[in-house]
C-alpha cells in the first residue's frame, strides 16, 4: 500500500480539481460487474501466509465479506509473505510507523481497506483489478476510473494514473522511472516503475497467488497455444490489427497465434472464430480455450484462457497484448474449444 494517508489527501485534491487531461484513449472491451464474481481460491502461499488463513478468515467473517479471504492471503503474500508483525503493510495507512501493528491489527485494517476499496468498486460498477489496485493506490484511483467512464482497470489506465496522478502528487512530475525486472512487468514496459508512483502491476502481483475454477495443466495442445500467444506479449492493439509488425487486435492474435499452431489458416474475426471449435462450460475451462464477450453470434471481444485463473488477451487500444487475472468482474460470456 502507498504508505501515508496524505498521499490519498493530495490524489483526492488532484482529482477534484480536475485530474488528468484526457487525451489518453480508454475505450474498453465490455464492462465490469459484480466485483466479488466466481469462485476464487489460492495458490502457491508461502508457509506463513497460510500459518494466517485462520485469523483471516476470522476477519473477513467480522467485517462481512468471507469472499475476499483468498485475496487478503494473495494481498499478504505480496506485501511481505507472512514475514514480521506487520503482515499486510497496514500501520502506514492509518498514519503509523511502519511495523507499528500486530499481525492481528494488521489483518483488521487490510481487511478493512480491501472491504471499503470493494464497496467502493461495486458501487461504481468497476472490475476486481480496480478493487486491488485500488488497495495498493487508495480508493482515488476508482473516483479516478469512474471519472474517465471506466468500470474495467488495464495495466495501461493503472500506468496513467501512476505517472499522472500518484507520481506528481509524490513530487514527481517529470515521469522519471526506475528499474522493476519483475516478470509481470517485463513483457508490459520491460520493467519499470515511475518513481513516487506506486506499483501499476499490482494486481498482477496478487493474481500470481489466485486461482479461479479449473487451474489446471490442460492438454498438450492448448499449452502450445499458450507457448505461441505468450510470444506476442507487449505488441500494441490496433483495431483491425492481423500483423504483429505492426500490431494486433483481439482476434487478429487469437486468429494468428491458431494458424501458428496448426499450420492451417484460420479467421481472425471474433463472430467467425465463435465456430472454431467446441462450446465448453466457463467451468470447465482449459488453456488454450477461446474466451468471447457479448452474445453469440454478437461477440465483439476474444482472450485465451491461460489456466491458474489468468486471460492473455489484446485488449483495448491504447493497450498492449497482456496477462491479466480471470476472476476481475470483466468476465466472458461463452468459451469455444478450438478445433486442432
Amino acid at each position: 500500500m502507498i504508505p501515508s494517508i496524505i498521499v490519498f489527501v493530495l490524489v483526492m485534491l488532484v482529482i477534484m480539481l480536475g485530474g488528468t487531461s484526457s487525451s489518453y484513449d480508454y475505450d474498453e472491451a465490455g464492462s465490469g460487474g459484480d466485483v466479488a464474481s466466481g469462485p476464487v481460491t489460492n495458490k502457491d502461499l508461502p508457509a506463513k501466509v497460510k500459518g494466517y488463513q485462520d485469523l483471516v478468515v476470522k476477519e473477513c467473517n467480522a467485517q462481512g465479506c468471507p469472499d475476499l479471504v483468498p485475496y487478503i492471503l494473495a494481498i499478504m503474500s505480496v506485501e511481505t509473505r507472512g514475514e514480521g508483525s506487520d503482515v499486510m503493510q497496514s500501520s502506514e495507512s492509518q498514519g503509523h510507523a511502519p511495523g507499528f501493528f500486530s499481525p492481528e491489527e494488521s489483518i483488521h485494517y487490510g481487511v478493512m481497506a480491501l472491504h471499503n476499496s470493494q464497496k467502493t468498486a461495486k458501487s461504481l460498477g468497476i472490475d476486481m483489478s480496480g478493487v486491488l489496485l485500488g488497495y495498493n493506490f487508495g480508493s482515488g484511483y476508482l473516483q479516478w476510473l469512474a471519472k474517465q467512464g471506466l468500470t474495467h482497470s488495464t495495466t495501461k489506465t493503472a500506468d496513467v494514473y501512476s505517472k499522472t496522478v500518484v507520481a506528481p502528487a509524490l513530487g514527481n512530475s517529470s515521469g522519471t522511472t526506475y528499474s522493476y525486472p519483475n516478470p509481470v512487468a517485463i513483457p508490459y514496459n520491460g520493467g519499470y516503475l515511475y518513481l513516487n508512483g506506486g506499483n501499476f502491476f499490482y494486481d498482477l502481483l496478487v493474481g500470481q497467488f489466485l486461482k479461479k475454477g479449473n487451474g489446471g495443466g490442460g492438454t498438450a495442445t492448448g499449452n502450445k497455444i499458450i507457448d505461441e500467444a505468450q510470444k506476442y506479449l507487449g505488441i500494441p492493439y490496433v483495431w483491425g490489427g492481423h500483423d504483429p509488425a505492426t500490431g494486433l487486435d483481439c482476434s487478429g492474435l487469437v486468429g494468428l497465434v491458431l494458424t501458428k499452431v496448426t499450420g492451417k489458416p484460420y479467421p481472425m474475426f471474433t463472430v467467425t472464430l465463435e465456430s472454431q471449435g467446441t462450446p465448453v462450460s466457463l467451468n470447465e475451462l482449459q488453456p488454450g480455450d477461446m474466451l468471447f464477450w457479448g452474445a453469440k453470434g454478437a461477440s465483439h471481444h476474444v482472450a485465451f484462457y491461460m489456466g491458474d485463473g489468468k486471460v492473455i488477451e489484446e485488449p483495448q487500444p491504447g493497450d498492449v497484448c497482456h496477462i491479466r487475472i480471470y476472476h476481475d468482474g470483466n468476465e466472458p460470456n461463452f468459451a469455444v474449444r478450438p478445433n486442432l
